[in-house]
Protein backbone atom coordinates (compact mmCIF):
# COMPACT_ATOMS: atom_id res chain seq x y z
CA UNK A 1 0.00 0.00 0.00
CA UNK A 2 1.33 3.75 -0.76
CA UNK A 3 0.63 7.16 -0.76
CA UNK A 4 0.23 9.48 -4.08
CA UNK A 5 3.70 9.75 -3.78
CA UNK A 6 4.84 6.44 -4.26
CA UNK A 7 5.78 5.70 -0.49
CA UNK A 8 5.35 2.76 0.96
CA UNK A 9 2.92 2.88 3.81
CA UNK A 10 2.32 -0.85 4.38
CA UNK A 11 1.84 -4.28 2.89
CA UNK A 12 -1.05 -7.31 3.44
CA UNK A 13 -1.08 -10.67 2.64
CA UNK A 14 -4.89 -12.21 0.95
CA UNK A 15 -5.58 -15.20 1.61
CA UNK A 16 -8.89 -15.75 0.16
CA UNK A 17 -10.11 -19.44 -0.48
CA UNK A 18 -11.28 -21.84 1.87
CA UNK A 19 -9.15 -25.40 2.85
CA UNK A 20 -10.37 -28.17 4.19
CA UNK A 21 -9.55 -28.26 8.39
CA UNK A 22 -7.27 -24.72 7.98
CA UNK A 23 -9.50 -22.11 8.17
CA UNK A 24 -12.16 -22.06 11.40
CA UNK A 25 -13.77 -18.11 10.74
CA UNK A 26 -15.42 -16.88 7.67
CA UNK A 27 -13.36 -13.72 7.74
CA UNK A 28 -10.77 -12.45 9.79
CA UNK A 29 -7.21 -9.95 9.91
CA UNK A 30 -4.51 -11.03 12.05
CA UNK A 31 -0.97 -8.46 12.24
CA UNK A 32 2.28 -9.80 11.63
CA UNK A 33 4.38 -7.03 12.67
CA UNK A 34 3.72 -3.43 13.77
CA UNK A 35 4.91 -0.07 12.24
CA UNK A 36 7.64 1.10 14.32
CA UNK A 37 9.35 4.18 13.30
CA UNK A 38 13.18 4.05 14.81
CA UNK A 39 13.56 0.67 12.95
CA UNK A 40 11.92 2.00 9.73
CA UNK A 41 9.73 -1.18 9.35
CA UNK A 42 6.07 -0.85 8.23
CA UNK A 43 3.10 -2.82 9.31
CA UNK A 44 2.06 -5.96 7.64
CA UNK A 45 -0.91 -7.64 8.15
CA UNK A 46 -3.18 -11.08 7.06
CA UNK A 47 -6.19 -10.45 5.38
CA UNK A 48 -7.87 -14.28 5.19
CA UNK A 49 -11.27 -15.24 4.21
CA UNK A 50 -13.24 -17.91 3.50
CA UNK A 51 -14.51 -17.40 -0.44
CA UNK A 52 -15.66 -20.53 -2.74
CA UNK A 53 -13.01 -21.08 -4.97
CA UNK A 54 -14.27 -20.51 -8.46
CA UNK A 55 -15.50 -24.38 -9.90
CA UNK A 56 -14.21 -23.95 -13.51
CA UNK A 57 -11.33 -22.69 -14.32
CA UNK A 58 -10.97 -19.45 -15.44
CA UNK A 59 -13.87 -18.23 -13.89
CA UNK A 60 -14.75 -15.13 -11.64
CA UNK A 61 -14.76 -15.62 -8.18
CA UNK A 62 -18.38 -14.80 -7.10
CA UNK A 63 -18.90 -13.52 -3.79
CA UNK A 64 -22.45 -12.25 -2.36
CA UNK A 65 -23.41 -8.59 -1.37
CA UNK A 66 -22.92 -9.95 2.49
CA UNK A 67 -19.21 -10.98 1.55
CA UNK A 68 -18.47 -8.55 0.23
CA UNK A 69 -19.76 -6.69 3.05
CA UNK A 70 -17.25 -8.92 5.36
CA UNK A 71 -14.67 -7.92 2.94
CA UNK A 72 -14.97 -3.96 3.48
CA UNK A 73 -15.12 -4.47 7.35
CA UNK A 74 -11.60 -6.35 7.15
CA UNK A 75 -10.19 -4.05 5.02
CA UNK A 76 -10.98 -1.38 7.47
CA UNK A 77 -8.87 -3.27 10.11
CA UNK A 78 -6.15 -3.52 7.56
CA UNK A 79 -6.36 0.31 6.46
CA UNK A 80 -6.17 1.49 10.24
CA UNK A 81 -2.95 -0.76 10.61
CA UNK A 82 -1.26 0.03 7.27
CA UNK A 83 -2.19 3.76 7.72
CA UNK A 84 -1.44 4.67 11.24
CA UNK A 85 1.47 7.03 11.79
CA UNK A 86 2.26 6.18 15.29
CA UNK A 87 6.03 6.21 16.08
CA UNK A 88 5.86 3.63 18.58
CA UNK A 89 4.82 0.00 17.60
CA UNK A 90 3.03 -0.59 21.13
CA UNK A 91 0.43 1.87 20.33
CA UNK A 92 0.14 1.90 16.58
CA UNK A 93 -2.90 0.92 14.55
CA UNK A 94 -5.33 -1.32 15.94
CA UNK A 95 -2.87 -2.16 19.36
CA UNK A 96 -3.26 1.77 20.29
CA UNK A 97 -7.40 1.40 19.72
CA UNK A 98 -9.28 2.71 22.72
CA UNK A 99 -11.92 -0.49 23.07
CA UNK A 100 -15.04 2.01 22.28
CA UNK A 101 -13.81 2.37 19.29
CA UNK A 102 -12.11 -0.70 18.58
CA UNK A 103 -14.62 -1.50 15.50
CA UNK A 104 -14.87 2.14 13.99
CA UNK A 105 -12.58 1.51 11.18
CA UNK A 106 -14.76 -1.81 10.17
CA UNK A 107 -17.89 -0.23 10.63
CA UNK A 108 -17.11 2.51 8.75
CA UNK A 109 -15.82 0.63 5.33
CA UNK A 110 -18.59 -1.81 5.20
CA UNK A 111 -21.59 1.50 5.13
CA UNK A 112 -19.18 2.18 1.70
CA UNK A 113 -21.17 -0.98 -0.52
CA UNK A 114 -24.26 -0.31 1.66
CA UNK A 115 -24.60 3.70 0.87
CA UNK A 116 -22.49 4.40 -2.54
CA UNK A 117 -23.92 3.09 -6.13
CA UNK A 118 -20.70 4.21 -6.96
CA UNK A 119 -18.86 1.61 -5.18
CA UNK A 120 -20.88 -1.25 -5.95
CA UNK A 121 -20.49 -0.10 -9.65
CA UNK A 122 -17.49 -0.57 -9.36
CA UNK A 123 -16.58 -4.00 -8.11
CA UNK A 124 -19.63 -5.82 -9.14
CA UNK A 125 -19.97 -7.08 -12.92
CA UNK A 126 -22.30 -9.41 -14.22
CA UNK A 127 -20.92 -13.11 -14.84
CA UNK A 128 -21.60 -13.27 -18.60
CA UNK A 129 -21.91 -9.93 -19.90
CA UNK A 130 -19.61 -7.77 -17.59
CA UNK A 131 -22.02 -5.22 -16.71
CA UNK A 132 -22.37 -3.39 -13.25
CA UNK A 133 -24.95 -4.25 -11.25
CA UNK A 134 -28.19 -2.04 -12.17
CA UNK A 135 -28.67 0.98 -9.49
CA UNK A 136 -32.54 -0.53 -9.35
CA UNK A 137 -31.26 -3.52 -7.92
CA UNK A 138 -28.64 -2.03 -5.64
CA UNK A 139 -31.20 0.05 -4.33
CA UNK A 140 -33.46 -3.47 -3.61
CA UNK A 141 -30.34 -5.07 -1.71
CA UNK A 142 -30.09 -1.96 0.18
CA UNK A 143 -33.71 -1.38 1.50
CA UNK A 144 -33.65 -5.31 2.29
CA UNK A 145 -30.67 -4.75 4.53
CA UNK A 146 -31.97 -2.51 6.63
CA UNK A 147 -35.29 -3.52 6.47
CA UNK A 148 -36.83 -3.42 10.52
CA UNK A 149 -33.72 -1.88 12.03
CA UNK A 150 -35.82 -0.68 14.17
CA UNK A 151 -36.25 -4.07 15.40
CA UNK A 152 -32.54 -4.81 15.09
CA UNK A 153 -31.56 -1.72 17.03
CA UNK A 154 -34.31 -2.63 20.19
CA UNK A 155 -32.91 -6.03 20.64
CA UNK A 156 -29.65 -4.11 20.54
CA UNK A 157 -30.02 -2.17 23.36
CA UNK A 158 -31.45 -5.03 25.01
CA UNK A 159 -28.67 -7.17 25.09
CA UNK A 160 -26.47 -4.18 26.09
CA UNK A 161 -28.71 -3.68 28.89
CA UNK A 162 -28.12 -7.07 29.93
CA UNK A 163 -24.49 -6.84 29.66
CA UNK A 164 -24.11 -4.10 31.83
CA UNK A 165 -27.01 -5.49 34.29
CA UNK A 166 -25.38 -9.16 34.50
CA UNK A 167 -21.87 -7.66 35.33
CA UNK A 168 -23.21 -4.65 37.54
CA UNK A 169 -24.57 -7.83 40.33
CA UNK A 170 -20.87 -9.14 41.57
CA UNK A 171 -17.37 -8.24 41.92
CA UNK A 172 -16.03 -11.13 40.78
CA UNK A 173 -14.50 -10.16 37.07
CA UNK A 174 -11.14 -8.89 37.98
CA UNK A 175 -9.60 -12.03 40.02
CA UNK A 176 -11.00 -14.97 37.85
CA UNK A 177 -10.58 -13.42 34.28
CA UNK A 178 -8.48 -16.27 32.67
CA UNK A 179 -10.15 -19.53 34.89
CA UNK A 180 -12.96 -19.23 32.86
CA UNK A 181 -14.53 -22.37 34.86
CA UNK A 182 -14.74 -20.64 37.72
CA UNK A 183 -15.44 -17.72 36.60
CA UNK A 184 -18.72 -19.15 35.14
CA UNK A 185 -19.59 -20.36 38.70
CA UNK A 186 -18.31 -17.61 40.42
CA UNK A 187 -20.88 -15.41 38.12
CA UNK A 188 -23.73 -18.19 39.37
CA UNK A 189 -22.91 -17.61 42.97
CA UNK A 190 -22.80 -13.65 42.30
CA UNK A 191 -25.70 -13.28 41.00
CA UNK A 192 -27.66 -15.79 43.56
CA UNK A 193 -25.76 -14.13 46.70
CA UNK A 194 -26.93 -10.54 45.23
CA UNK A 195 -30.37 -11.74 45.37
CA UNK A 196 -31.31 -11.84 41.89
CA UNK A 197 -30.64 -15.01 39.37
CA UNK A 198 -29.49 -14.39 35.98
CA UNK A 199 -33.18 -15.28 34.81
CA UNK A 200 -34.44 -12.35 36.96
CA UNK A 201 -32.03 -10.19 35.90
CA UNK A 202 -33.11 -11.20 31.76
CA UNK A 203 -36.47 -10.96 33.00
CA UNK A 204 -35.99 -7.37 34.25
CA UNK A 205 -34.16 -5.75 31.23
CA UNK A 206 -36.45 -7.75 29.10
CA UNK A 207 -39.71 -5.92 30.44
CA UNK A 208 -37.56 -2.58 29.72
CA UNK A 209 -36.32 -2.52 26.39
CA UNK A 210 -38.15 -5.50 24.72
CA UNK A 211 -42.19 -4.59 25.54
CA UNK A 212 -44.58 -5.55 23.61
CA UNK A 213 -42.45 -8.50 22.60
CA UNK A 214 -43.06 -11.48 24.91
CA UNK A 215 -40.59 -14.05 25.76
CA UNK A 216 -40.60 -17.94 25.37
CA UNK A 217 -40.81 -18.76 28.76
CA UNK A 218 -37.89 -21.69 27.26
CA UNK A 219 -35.86 -19.31 25.81
CA UNK A 220 -32.05 -18.91 27.77
CA UNK A 221 -30.54 -16.86 25.30
CA UNK A 222 -27.97 -15.49 28.17
CA UNK A 223 -26.92 -18.80 28.47
CA UNK A 224 -25.35 -18.73 25.21
CA UNK A 225 -24.59 -15.14 24.91
CA UNK A 226 -20.70 -16.08 23.84
CA UNK A 227 -19.82 -12.42 23.32
CA UNK A 228 -19.87 -11.10 26.98
CA UNK A 229 -18.45 -14.37 28.59
CA UNK A 230 -16.01 -16.63 26.75
CA UNK A 231 -15.25 -13.33 23.94
CA UNK A 232 -13.51 -10.30 24.94
CA UNK A 233 -16.72 -8.35 25.63
CA UNK A 234 -17.79 -8.40 29.26
CA UNK A 235 -19.63 -5.02 30.08
CA UNK A 236 -18.08 -3.91 26.73
CA UNK A 237 -21.11 -5.41 24.43
CA UNK A 238 -22.05 -1.48 24.28
CA UNK A 239 -18.98 -0.83 21.98
CA UNK A 240 -20.41 -2.56 19.07
CA UNK A 241 -23.34 -0.59 18.42
CA UNK A 242 -20.93 2.76 19.89
CA UNK A 243 -18.57 1.91 17.10
CA UNK A 244 -21.47 1.46 14.51
CA UNK A 245 -22.68 5.01 15.11
CA UNK A 246 -19.58 6.70 15.01
CA UNK A 247 -18.89 4.96 11.83
CA UNK A 248 -22.42 6.39 10.43
CA UNK A 249 -21.80 10.09 12.10
CA UNK A 250 -18.45 10.34 9.94
CA UNK A 251 -19.40 8.44 7.24
CA UNK A 252 -22.68 11.21 6.94
CA UNK A 253 -19.71 13.43 6.04
CA UNK A 254 -19.24 11.66 2.68
CA UNK A 255 -22.80 11.37 2.32
CA UNK A 256 -23.29 15.73 2.92
CA UNK A 257 -20.77 15.95 0.38
CA UNK A 258 -21.94 13.58 -2.69
CA UNK A 259 -20.68 9.62 -1.70
CA UNK A 260 -21.08 9.36 -5.52
CA UNK A 261 -18.35 12.30 -6.40
CA UNK A 262 -15.05 11.21 -6.57
CA UNK A 263 -13.67 14.57 -6.46
CA UNK A 264 -15.88 15.41 -3.18
CA UNK A 265 -14.93 12.28 -1.50
CA UNK A 266 -11.60 12.74 -1.85
CA UNK A 267 -11.51 16.05 0.09
CA UNK A 268 -13.60 14.92 2.61
CA UNK A 269 -10.90 11.35 3.02
CA UNK A 270 -8.40 13.62 3.22
CA UNK A 271 -9.22 14.86 5.86
CA UNK A 272 -10.93 11.53 7.51
CA UNK A 273 -7.19 10.05 6.79
CA UNK A 274 -5.12 13.18 8.51
CA UNK A 275 -7.27 12.93 11.64
CA UNK A 276 -8.64 8.85 12.14
CA UNK A 277 -6.33 6.76 10.19
CA UNK A 278 -3.08 8.27 10.91
CA UNK A 279 -3.33 9.89 14.22
CA UNK A 280 -6.03 7.70 16.22
CA UNK A 281 -3.56 6.54 18.03
CA UNK A 282 -1.84 9.81 19.51
CA UNK A 283 -4.88 11.16 20.56
CA UNK A 284 -8.29 10.48 22.47
CA UNK A 285 -10.60 9.11 20.07
CA UNK A 286 -12.94 11.52 21.35
CA UNK A 287 -10.09 14.79 19.84
CA UNK A 288 -9.69 12.86 17.12
CA UNK A 289 -13.51 12.73 16.25
CA UNK A 290 -13.64 16.43 17.09
CA UNK A 291 -10.43 17.02 14.46
CA UNK A 292 -12.88 15.35 11.92
CA UNK A 293 -16.37 16.78 12.00
CA UNK A 294 -15.81 19.94 14.50
CA UNK A 295 -18.27 18.43 16.83
CA UNK A 296 -19.20 15.73 19.32
CA UNK A 297 -21.04 12.59 18.30
CA UNK A 298 -24.31 12.38 17.43
CA UNK A 299 -26.87 9.58 16.87
CA UNK A 300 -28.48 11.51 13.34
CA UNK A 301 -26.54 10.21 11.00
CA UNK A 302 -26.88 6.81 12.21
CA UNK A 303 -30.52 6.99 12.39
CA UNK A 304 -30.50 8.53 9.00
CA UNK A 305 -29.07 5.78 7.17
CA UNK A 306 -30.96 3.24 9.21
CA UNK A 307 -34.34 4.90 7.97
CA UNK A 308 -35.24 5.52 11.17
CA UNK A 309 -36.39 8.83 11.05
CA UNK A 310 -40.49 9.12 11.24
CA UNK A 311 -42.84 10.06 8.15
CA UNK A 312 -42.69 13.98 9.72
CA UNK A 313 -39.16 13.89 10.47
CA UNK A 314 -37.70 14.10 7.14
CA UNK A 315 -37.91 17.68 7.37
CA UNK A 316 -35.44 17.85 10.60
CA UNK A 317 -33.34 15.65 8.57
CA UNK A 318 -33.03 18.29 5.51
CA UNK A 319 -32.19 20.56 8.40
CA UNK A 320 -29.93 18.42 10.27
CA UNK A 321 -27.90 17.87 7.17
CA UNK A 322 -27.84 21.92 6.21
CA UNK A 323 -26.53 22.29 9.35
CA UNK A 324 -24.37 19.41 8.86
CA UNK A 325 -22.53 21.17 5.78
CA UNK A 326 -22.19 24.19 7.93
CA UNK A 327 -20.20 22.66 10.35
CA UNK A 328 -18.01 20.40 8.14
CA UNK A 329 -17.48 23.31 5.98
CA UNK A 330 -15.94 25.59 9.22
CA UNK A 331 -13.73 22.36 9.98
CA UNK A 332 -12.29 21.91 6.70
CA UNK A 333 -11.15 25.70 6.75
CA UNK A 334 -10.04 25.13 9.93
CA UNK A 335 -7.89 21.93 8.71
CA UNK A 336 -6.50 23.52 5.79
CA UNK A 337 -5.01 26.82 7.91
Amino acid sequence: MSTNTGAIVGSFYFDPYCRLNHKTSTSYNELALNQYNSLSTKSVSYLITNFAEPVIDGQSTQLSFSQIISLFKQFGHIMHQSLSASTYAEISGVSGAEWDVANFFPQFFALWPLNSYAVIASCSRHVANGSPLPESEFDKIRRAHYHFASFDLKHEIYRMALDLALYSSGNFWSDIRDQHEIYRMALDLALYSSGNFWSDIRDQVWDEYMTPFVRDRLDKHPCSFRAIFSDDLAAAYFSTKWAEMLAADAFGAFQVADVDNDKAVAQVGARFTDSFLTNSADYKSSEVFRRFLGRDPSPDAYLRINGLYGKDSYAKRDTLLANERTVIDTSAEKHAN
